[in-house]
């Protein structure tokens, strides 16, 4: 049925709405988020787009796009062809565990910068952060949420840590896996060969040394 006018403002002014709800500001006066079909970066106020806001940002920002993007790949694998995406609303919940899909995103997006940094983006700074608080991912697929600094780092190590024993194209197995209806732990087995539950035990007994957590699966 074709939608008038009056249908698409208030459509418009509903997505406003969501989007003011979704933009909370974070770190450096910027946020982003993705959602299916739709990556939004949010900045405190309006920026004057010019050659001096560029060198100021694209740092910052092109990491952002990496990690966001990340989102809309884990998606487009997983949640949008599942069933249970479409049955519980698109809710990113079907993506797998926080650590899971945050940690994938931040891999990526070091992944790309360090190919145009002398200094790259170092481990070591993920793991001093992750350990300041003692983050631990059964905790944090439990409550699905990263908010700070040392659950994305966390996050990070973990995954880096399936890149390091399984190869970069498992990350995207596992989410081609919850394309299929798979659950997370059926899915995350299928991909890895152990459990779900096994690799973060594994994970939090091997945090203590540096390095270990990268490599403990061949242990």
């Amino acid at each position: 049925m074709k939608r008038n006018a009056k249908d698409r403002r208030i459509s418009l002014t509903t997505r406003k709405s969501w989007l003011r709800k979704k933009c909370t500001l974070k770190a450096n006066d910027v946020a982003a988020f993705a959602t299916k079909g739709m990556i939004v970066v949010c900045f405190d106020k309006m920026q004057k787009f010019d050659q001096n806001w560029s060198d100021t940002w694209k740092f910052y920002l092109t990491r952002v796009m990496v990690h966001e993007y990340t989102h809309q790949i884990q998606i487009e694998l997983a949640a949008a062809l599942a069933p249970q995406y479409v049955k519980n609303k698109n809710s990113r919940s079907w993506l797998g565990p926080i650590w899971m899909i945050e940690g994938m995103a931040v891999f990526n997006e070091v992944e790309y910068v360090n190919q145009f940094r002398n200094s790259p983006v170092e481990p070591l700074g993920f793991y001093e952060e992750s350990q300041s608080k003692g983050i631990k991912l059964s905790t944090m697929r439990i409550n699905q949420r990263a908010t700070d600094g040392a659950e994305y780092a966390t996050s990070f190590l973990a995954v880096r840590a399936l890149e390091r024993n399984f190869g970069k194209d498992a990350l995207y197995e596992y989410f081609e896996a919850l394309g299929r209806g798979l659950s997370w732990e059926r899915a995350f087995k299928e991909t890895f060969g152990l459990a779900l539950k096994d690799f973060e035990r594994k994970f939090e007994r091997a945090r203590p040394k540096y390095g270990h957590a990268l490599s403990f699966l061949d242990e």
